[in-house]
C-alpha cells in the first residue's frame, strides 16, 4: 500500500471549538499546492479526520484532483489518536493507495510507526510511505512535501 498521510492546512485560531475551526485563506491556498503534487498519488480512497478543518482539506484534494470517490470519516484519526490503532484500521482496506487527513501529533506519529522515520509534518505538508501496511516501521518513504506559503 501507499499511504498519504496529510496534516490539514493552517487553521483559524480564532472559533471557540477545536473541532469546528475552519481553513483560513492561507491553509486553503497551502492544500491546493500540496493537492497538485499528488496527482502522480493515484489515490483511490481518502480517510479523514471529523474535525472541521481536516474535512475541509480532504474535500480540496478531492477537488483539485477531480476524484470521484468519497471521503471517510474516521474518529480514530483525531488529534491525539492511537497511531497503532490506525494502521491496524488502514490493514482492513483493499486499495493500493490512501490520502490520511489528520492533525499533529498523530500525523508526525504515523510516519514514524510506519517509517520508523521522525518527520514533523507542518500544515499542509504530507509524507508518502510505501509499506505492507501489517508491517510497522519497516515502510519506505516515497514522498515528503512541505508547502512554504507566502505571507
Amino acid at each position: 500500500m501507499n499511504l498519504y498521510i496529510l496534516r490539514h492546512g493552517h487553521a483559524s485560531a480564532d472559533h471557540g471549538s477545536d473541532f469546528h475551526r475552519e481553513l483560513d485563506v492561507r491553509g486553503r491556498q497551502e492544500v491546493g499546492v500540496t493537492a497538485a503534487r499528488l496527482r502522480s498519488a493515484n489515490l483511490q480512497k481518502i480517510v479523514s479526520s471529523p474535525l472541521l478543518r481536516a474535512r475541509q482539506t480532504a474535500e480540496i484534494v478531492r477537488h483539485v484532483l477531480a476524484l470521484d470517490i468519497d471521503i471517510e470519516e474516521w474518529i480514530e484519526i483525531i488529534p491525539d489518536g492511537d497511531p497503532g490503532l490506525v494502521l491496524s484500521r488502514l490493514e482492513e482496506i483493499p486499495v493500493c493507495s490512501v490520502l490520511l487527513v489528520s492533525h499533529q501529533p498523530l500525523v508526525s506519529s504515523l510516519v514514524e510507526l510506519a517509517s520508523d522515520e521522525h518527520i514533523y509534518l507542518g500544515t499542509a505538508a504530507v509524507v508518502g510511505i510505501e509499506m505492507d501496511i501489517s508491517q510497522a516501521r519497516c515502510g519506505r518513504v516515497i514522498l515528503q512535501e512541505t508547502v512554504h506559503s507566502r505571507r
